[in-house]
This record gives C-alpha cells, sequence and structure tokens, in this order.
C-alpha cells in the first residue's frame, strides 16, 4: 500500500497566516447570532465548564467542514453563500479562537462535486478553481467519493493546485496502482494522516472513506480496504508518534456507520466527519445550518466503552463547526470543553480576493460554457415529462446512447470488458417539455440530465437484469420515474397485462409480489438472446452502463451488491460530447425520430398488451370529468392525454392541449 513514509508533520501557521492576511484587510464575520465566538456554545460531558477551569492546559480549536461539492458561487436562493463568504467567516473564527490557543482546520471529503461550474474550471489550465478558491483555509483535507467522480487524474489536479499545500488523507486507500497518486504520495501530499503541531500540542489527524463509496465512484487503480483494521493501524501510529490529541477525520454515508466504525476503534480523543450532509445542532432552527434537533456534537461509543464526540456539519460551504478542547501536554489528559455550529452568513463579508480572482472569472467561464453549441437539432426532442415516465422517448433514446457510447469509449481505461447495453431511468431526464430544433448547448445537456450521476460498468447477471426491468416496468402502463430508456437493444418487448414486480420502498425496497412476468423478449444490438418469450435463456453476464445513483441501489434498483465502476464522466458530460462528436454535431429525424408509443418501428420499449379501451368525448367532458368517472381518479387524466395526444379525429384537428377537446372525438383511456 503506498503512502507516504512515515506520519506527515504540518503546523498550522500557513492557515492562521492566511487568517491574519484575511484581517489585514478588514475581512470580519460574526457567528450567525451575532454573539462572539463561543458565547453560545454548550459545554460538553466529561469536560469542564469553560478554558478558564482548565488551569495551565492548552486550549485548541478545532474547525471543520464537510460536502464543499463545488457550490463556490454565492447562491442567496439556494442557500449558499459561496466560497469568499465562507473563506472570511472562517478566518475570522479562526482569528478570535487564536487568542486563547492554537487552532486547526479539517474538511471531511467530497470537497468536488460533478456540475456545471466544476466543469466549466476543468476547461481552464492550472488549478481548479476549487482548489484556489480554498487555499489556505485547511490544515488537513480527508478524500471523499465525489472527489473521484471526475477520476484521479482531476483528483491529482486538485490537490496540486492548492496554494500553500495541505496534505489529503485516506488510511485505508491503497494508491500503489495508480502513477497519479504515487507520486502525491512521495510530495507529501498524500497520507493515512497528520500530525498538526501548534502551541506545543500535537494533534494527530487519521483519514478514512466508506470503501463502498469509493467502487461506486471512479477510482480506476486506488483500491479502498474495508475500515477497522487499517484505520486501528494508524491511530495507534499516531498516538506512538506523540500525538496528545487524535482524531479520526471520517467520509461515510450514515450515522448508524459512523456509530459502527467507533465500537470497532479505539484510543480516539474525537471524530470529524462527512458525507452524511448533516449536522446535530444546538439551535435546530438554525437557516442554512438545520439539523434534526440534536445536540451538537453527538457521543459514540469506542471499543473500550469510551465516549467519543462525533463533529459533523452540513454541506455546501453554509455551516462551520467548531470545537474547544483542553489538552495537558504533560499528563496527556484531554477534556472537551465546548462546541458550536455557526451558519455563513447570505450577507456577510466576502474576501475580496477569493471574489474578484477566483470567483469572478469563474463565473464567466461557467457562463461561457453553458452557451457552447455542441449540436444542432433537426427534430423536437420529445422531454415532456410524461412521455419520459410512460413509454420510449427520442430524447430518452438519445441520453442512453450517448451513455453506452461514453462508456465504450472510455471502458478499456478502467479495465472493463466492453458494455453491450446502457439503459437510465425515466426520472434521471429532467428538461420537462420539447427541446426545438436549433441549436443544442452545453447549458441544454445539463438542463436535460441536471443531476451529478456519473456513468458506471459492471457486469450483470441475466436474472438479476431482467430482474431490473421487471421492477422498472412494473408500474406500467401508468407513467413512472422507472421507466427505462435503453440502448443497445434491438428488441424489448413486455406485457403490461402480466404479474408485476411491485416493490415496497418503505420497506427497505423488498419486493411485495412474486417475481414480475412481465419481460417477453430482450434482444441485445449484439445478437444476445436473453429472454424469449418470457423464458430467461441462459448465458454470461451482460455488461451494463447505467448511473450511479442507480448502480448503488437508488429507486430501489437491485444493483447494490454487484460491482459496478465508474469512467469518470456524468450523463451530462456524456450527452454533450456524444452530440459534439459521436453525432458529428447534428441530431437528425433519421437517427431520432419521434417515437410512437408502441410502435416497434421508432420505440425501443414496447408493450403487447393492448393499453386502452376508446371512448367518445360527449358535450361537457374534460379530461379529469373523463378521468374521474371511467378510471376511478381526475388525477389519472394525464394518462389519457398521452395515450390520445396526436391521434387523427374526424374534425377539428387533434389532442394537443389538454384543456382543449371536442365533442365527437374518441380518446384512448388506459385500462
Amino acid at each position: 500500500m503506498v503512502v507516504a513514509g512515515g506520519v506527515l508533520a504540518v503546523s498550522s501557521a500557513g492557515a492562521q497566516e492566511s487568517a491574519d492576511a484575511a484581517n489585514e484587510v478588514g475581512t470580519t464575520a460574526q457567528p450567525a447570532d451575532g454573539e462572539a465566538d463561543g458565547a453560545s456554545e454548550q459545554g460538553l460531558p466529561g469536560g469542564v465548564a469553560d478554558s478558564a477551569a482548565a488551569g495551565d492546559a492548552v486550549v485548541v480549536t478545532i474547525f471543520h467542514t464537510a460536502d464543499a461539492e463545488s457550490k463556490l458561487l454565492a447562491d442567496g436562493g439556494a442557500g449558499l453563500p459561496g466560497a469568499a463568504r465562507f473563506a472570511a467567516a472562517l478566518r475570522s473564527l479562526r482569528e478570535l479562537a487564536g487568542q486563547s490557543g492554537p487552532t486547526f482546520s479539517i474538511a471531511t471529503g467530497d470537497n468536488l462535486l460533478p456540475s456545471l461550474t466544476l466543469a466549466a474550471s476543468m476547461r481552464g489550465d492550472g488549478p481548479l478553481a476549487d482548489s484556489a478558491a480554498l487555499s489556505g483555509l485547511f490544515d488537513a483535507v480527508v478524500l471523499g467519493h465525489h472527489d473521484f467522480d471526475y477520476g484521479p487524474d482531476l483528483a491529482r489536479r486538485y490537490i496540486s493546485g492548492f496554494d500553500p499545500p495541505v496534505p489529503f488523507l485516506a488510511a485505508n486507500l491503497d494508491v500503489s496502482g495508480e502513477p497519479a497518486f504515487v507520486e502525491l504520495a512521495e510530495a507529501g501530499l498524500f497520507s493515512r494522516s497528520v500530525m498538526l503541531s501548534g502551541g506545543g500540542v500535537q494533534v494527530g489527524v487519521v483519514g478514512m472513506v466508506a470503501p463502498e463509496l469509493i467502487r461506486a465512484s471512479s477510482p480506476r487503480g486506488i483500491v479502498a480496504a474495508a475500515l477497522g483494521a487499517q484505520v486501528q493501524a494508524e491511530v495507534d501510529r499516531v498516538r506512538a508518534a506523540g500525538a496528545h490529541v487524535v482524531l479520526l477525520a471520517g467520509h461515510l454515508a450514515t450515522g448508524e456507520q459512523e456509530q459502527g466504525l467507533l465500537a470497532r476503534l479505539r484510543g480516539l480523543d474525537g471524530y470529524v466527519t462527512g458525507g452524511g450532509n448533516q449536522l446535530f445542532a444546538n439551535d435546530p432552527d438554525a437557516d442554512g445550518c438545520a439539523g434534526d434537533g440534536s445536540e451538537y456534537p453527538v457521543f459514540g461509543t469506542d471499543a473500550d466503552g469510551k465516549q467519543v464526540p462525533v463533529l459533523a456539519v452540513t454541506g455546501g460551504l453554509r455551516c462551520i463547526g467548531h470545537a474547544k478542547l483542553s489538552v495537558d501536554t504533560a499528563s496527556g489528559a484531554v477534556a472537551w470543553l465546548s462546541a458550536d455550529a455557526v451558519e455563513v452568513p447570505l450577507d456577510g463579508p466576502a474576501d475580496p480576493h477569493i471574489e474578484s480572482e477566483v470567483l469572478a472569472p469563474l463565473a464567466a467561464q461557467v457562463k461561457a460554457y453553458a452557451a457552447d453549441v455542441v449540436a444542432t437539432a433537426q427534430v423536437d426532442l420529445d422531454g415532456h415529462t410524461l412521455s419520459l415516465n410512460s413509454g420510449a422517448s427520442n430524447l430518452g433514446n438519445l441520453v442512453a446512447d450517448a451513455v453506452l457510447a461514453r462508456a465504450r469509449a472510455s471502458a478499456s481505461e478502467f479495465g472493463l470488458s466492453h458494455p453491450q447495453l446502457a439503459w437510465v431511468n425515466a426520472g434521471g431526464i429532467r428538461l420537462g417539455e420539447v427541446l426545438a430544433p436549433g441549436p443544442v448547448t452545453v447549458g441544454d445537456a445539463w438542463r436535460i440530465a441536471p443531476f451529478r450521476d456519473v456513468v458506471v460498468v459492471g457486469e450483470v447477471p441475466r436474472e438479476r437484469l431482467v430482474e431490473i426491468f421487471e421492477r422498472t416496468l412494473a408500474r406500467a402502463p401508468q407513467p413512472a420515474y422507472s421507466f427505462p430508456q435503453v440502448a443497445g437493444v434491438s428488441t424489448f418487448t413486455f406485457d403490461s397485462a402480466r404479474q408485476a414486480r411491485l416493490v415496497d420502498a418503505q420497506a427497505g425496497c423488498v419486493p411485495s409480489r412474486p417475481p414480475g412476468e412481465r419481460v417477453r423478449d430482450l434482444v441485445l444490438a449484439d445478437g444476445t438472446v436473453i429472454v424469449a418469450d418470457g423464458e430467461l435463456i441462459a448465458g454470461p453476464a451482460v455488461v451494463m452502463a447505467t448511473l450511479d445513483y442507480l448502480a448503488t441501489g437508488g429507486s430501489c434498483t437491485p444493483l447494490a451488491d454487484i460491482a459496478m465502476t465508474g469512467i469518470g464522466t456524468t450523463y451530462a458530460d456524456a450527452l454533450a460530447d456524444y452530440a459534439a462528436h459521436d453525432l458529428d454535431g447534428v441530431i437528425t429525424q433519421s437517427a431520432y425520430p419521434s417515437v410512437e408509443p408502441n410502435d416497434p418501428a421508432t420505440a425501443r420499449v414496447v408493450d403487447l398488451a393492448p393499453p386502452f379501451s376508446e371512448y367518445m368525448v360527449v358535450e361537457g367532458d374534460t379530461l379529469r370529468r373523463i378521468a374521474a368517472a371511467h378510471l376511478g381518479s381526475a388525477a389519472r387524466w394525464p394518462e389519457i392525454f398521452q395515450l390520445s395526444r396526436g391521434l387523427p379525429q374526424p374534425y377539428a384537428g387533434s389532442l394537443h392541449n389538454p384543456d382543449l377537446i371536442v365533442t365527437g372525438w374518441t380518446l384512448r383511456l388506459p385500462r
């Protein structure tokens, strides 16, 4: 396992000097309640009431944040203060706390997140905006799984871009198979742990990240080991190297995972965590730092029965956690004094250098990148939610084709077999309207595919593949976000009149009925027959591409136990790249014709069951009244609209406006 040879030794002076510099230019910030630092803090169990009671012990303040997620630009409507205000607030708080003793600042992972903002920053040369905006703020940073979403090369660029340099930590990552990270380790920029020094106190920080989260990202040659033995070994090593305080800085997904890990470890004085985007706050009503009402911090029990404080705050650079502890360097006694979580105000002062030199250029980059034209559409691309949720759509076909094309282009780089099939759920495509013929921009790609979902590839057993599609088709012919938009198939039929494979999402996605019987025929474009006349055909696993949200069990997709590997691109990036390069910048009518529901000539997924009965409109009818009378609920009117839209009528055109139907028209009603 390749890491730095020993415990890195770092003084907190670099970050504190940045704080001093900020105050020289007049940048200040106050806690959310307007009181001085510490005024609203609570005494912690097992500690002492205030720093004065600690006698000659050194008072240390730990500042922490998590899940910055590339949210550098301020957005008041979304409750995001931006990096410039975050930096000003953190530096001001550190200056105040520094009057009573040394301070240290830690960030606990998911520093990056795929987005239009990050994608725009990636296009430029030099350090990422994420690195430049946060330089000088932290003494140690933990790697999170989203930091690898675009692959190790971008993660290396992010780490290398900090000035002054800052150590990135993860005790359970083996980077020996990834040369870029071997170089970082040799340069002291990546390690299992770091020793922070200040005021005569040595604070050892051990990093780690949940292995299952890393595997769902795009780590390429980096391997994540199970948590436990390696983390404990590093805790012991840091303690033996002379640490007065040992902190675990981790990136997990849930509080249950954190408590479970603590129960297997010993020798920790505190646990600073991220990944769950959680806050256990003194004031649950604090806007922007709102938590679940629990006290901040919570306490977990380690393997020796010791109560260990767990520090966590919400992400997006909205919240700064800080906790004070007293350290007697002679006796080794550590007592936690108080803790608080401070909201970064949306209208607070902003660091002028970050604002003018980093964020202003970044905002211009984002605007220009979003306007980049990647293709010209020669056909209406149907992004109506109802169309996507009810059946195949040409926009759904386009997105699925893009995912498959990018997966095939990148598979060999990540040591993967050639993908045969791709699918995305209708709920992942959120345009909500028709994209008219004309220019298609990068911004359009991100509107169509707005989530940070990374394309992943894995080998899926045939019976599991059929189970996936049984679940995704269980609600048909009623609209559902689960409806599959597919690529790499030549024949895909199902029968919505047959037994559905429903699951109970409120009961852990447990199937609520016997196995489904809906998938009737499934033949891949390469000729591989998976299902014929409802019978599963035995054979090797299918190499499938999809989105990491689905691969980790989202929407009750049964994939969480199957190894899927990210390929370092989002589906929005894949769409823009596919349109620009694979389609040579032209989305043609012949390649993506308008899809008629269940028409084998245009629809890739076809329902064999007659999905409708016919009804003749009488005077006074509306779609809602018809749905209430014949379908049992007025809310089902969109199903009538979907089935009847565009059908030739004897006069007065056809149905295109749900508020306009004509007496004598024939409408189709779902079964």
